[in-house]
Formats: structure tokens, C-alpha cells, sequence
């Protein structure tokens, strides 16, 4: 929402002759972002990582099987919809592990406003980089190393 309203004033006020019409393309782009947003949110609501990685290998197997030259192979590891759906698999993790952070920063009186950010940020990057390797070992004992 700050980033929207962010938008919102640089439009409006960032050309000095961009006025009303600066405020509607601003308006415009706020309501794009927004709408990301939510349906974003609305999609990991709703939908498990399970069935969001299925529908992407089907989508992906339905691809290849019709623009495949050989129409006698058929199924196989769908490796570009595993890795949409970890890339996606990630968001939430990011927001879960930067909302644990900043807790525990508020819950130790750290530096408030920007500089906070330096607290923050090396501890996030440090949680989701230990996420991902532990991904990888989930994946390896899975038999989907690298071939």
C-alpha cells in the first residue's frame, strides 16, 4: 500500500506539469500493483504448493507433448514447472522468515526506520539460504539431483 501511494505522489507531483493526469496514471499503476498483490495472496491462500507444482507439470507435460517432435515419449520429470513452483514455494517462506525477523528485532529494541534494514536483511538472506539448502536435500533424497 506505501508503495502504491509512493507511485501515486511521484506521478503526480514528479513532472510539475504532469498535475491530473500524472494522479490518474499514478492511480493506474497503484491499482496494478494492488491487484498483483491480493491475487497473489488469494493464490497461496487457497492453493497448497502440492497442487500448484502438479498443475504446472501437467501444464508443462500438455506443452512438450504437443510441440514435441517425438510423440512416443511421453511424461517424464516436469524440471521447469518444479522449478516455478520452488521459485513461488519461496515467497511465503521469505515473508514468514522476514516477519519472524522483525519481531525479534521489536522484541530486542533494535534501531527503528531504515537502519533497521541492516539488522534485518543479513539475517533474512542467512534463514532462506539455509531454506534452500535443506531444499535441496529434500530434493536429492527424492532422486532429483543433478542429471
Amino acid at each position: 500500500m506505501v508503495l502504491a501511494l509512493a507511485i501515486v505522489l511521484v506521478r503526480t507531483v514528479g513532472n510539475g506539469e504532469a498535475g491530473v493526469e500524472g494522479f490518474r496514471e499514478g492511480l493506474v499503476a497503484a491499482l496494478r500493483i494492488l491487484v498483483v498483490f491480493t491475487s497473489a495472496g488469494f493464490l497461496f491462500a487457497v492453493t497448497t504448493m502440492r497442487e500448484l507444482r502438479l498443475s504446472l507439470a501437467k501444464l508443462e507435460n500438455g506443452v512438450k507433448n504437443v510441440f514435441s517432435a517425438r510423440r512416443g515419449k511421453r511424461g517424464g520429470i516436469a524440471f521447469f514447472s518444479l522449478g516455478i513452483s520452488l521459485m513461488l514455494g519461496f515467497t511465503p517462506r521469505f515473508f514468514d522468515a522476514w516477519e519472524t525477523a522483525n519481531l525479534a528485532c521489536r522484541a530486542r529494541s533494535c534501531r527503528s526506520g531504515p537502519r533497521r534494514l541492516f539488522v534485518l536483511v543479513p539475517l533474512v538472506t542467512e534463514r532462506m539460504m539455509e531454506a534452500a539448502a535443506e531444499t535441496v536435500l529434500a530434493l536429492e533424497a527424492r532422486g532429483l539431483g543433478n542429471e
